[in-house]
């Protein structure tokens, strides 16, 4: 237990599978995924105990199967309402018989059940309100992040903008394929957002068909771009030059 962690789906494993190690009368564990990383990070630690791990996406269900000790589920919680997500996620399992009423389970989820769901709702309603346009999200370092797992659940997003993503601590990798081009833009002197994680993103993103992924990094800018002069206008530079090339072409 004195190791340190670096990435939020480590932690979230260790702690899951510690609580369930030390607390008594637990009957599994219970992790809501959009990668499937948590659940592959927790089948790797030892508890003896089942891991439920739903996801919405049918291709993350199936690479789970190969996970040790993890029971994959097709579970589409995002038409939950955000507060009864943890008992609809226990009510399906009890529909399939893998757990007893009363028992006790461990549970975790991820951002996809606060800020995606938000950002869900607003493209909701702009496509209720503007039916045929074109859709485009903006985000900066976990709001990047965020935007990401919007762009997979709405087909309607044409590109985006990604300012400072965190692939340090985040995981990408649920962009397989990235359905859409777009603009990656980061600070070479960025101390939270490592640019070695920012170009490896940039790098498997690259190798995928049928989109283009433009990325830029502003010489000697943090992850902020602090400079007004310096960084901070040559990336709103960057960003209003590449949105403008986009508008004028069909293509995604």
């Amino acid at each position: 237990m004195d190791r340190a962690f670096s990435r939020v789906d480590e932690t979230i494993a260790m702690a899951a599978v510690y609580a369930a190690n030390h607390l008594e009368r637990v009957a599994g564990m219970v992790c809501l995924t959009e990668s499937g990383t948590t659940a592959l990070r927790m089948s790797r630690l030892s508890s003896g105990l089942p891991i439920y791990a739903l996801s919405r996406h049918p291709e993350i269900v199936r690479r789970m199967c190969l996970y040790r000790g993890v029971r994959p589920i097709l579970f589409d919680y995002t038409v939950c309402a955000a507060g009864e997500v943890a008992q609809e996620a226990v009510n399906e399992l009890l529909r399939r018989g893998l757990v007893g009423s009363g028992e006790r389970l461990i549970l975790t989820r991820g951002a996809l059940l606060g800020e995606t769901l938000d950002a869900l709702a607003v493209a909701t309603w702009g496509a209720v309100r503007s039916p045929g346009a074109r859709v485009w999200f903006a985000g900066f370092s976990f709001g990047a992040w965020i935007g990401m797992q919007l762009l997979m659940r709405r087909p309607e997003i044409t590109g985006f903008v990604s300012v400072s993503p965190d692939a340090s601590r985040y995981d990408f990798s649920f962009l397989a394929p990235c359905p859409s081009s777009g603009l990656i833009i980061n600070g070479s002197a960025d101390r939270i957002a490592p640019p070695k994680d920012t170009q490896s993103l940039v790098n498997k993103l690259h190798e995928q068909k049928g989109i283009t992924i433009t990325h830029t990094e502003i010489e000697g800018a943090d992850h902020f771009f602090k400079d007004e002069e310096a960084h901070m206008q040559p990336m709103i530079q960057t960003v209003s030059d590449y949105v403008r090339r986009r508008m004028t072409e069909a293509t995604r």
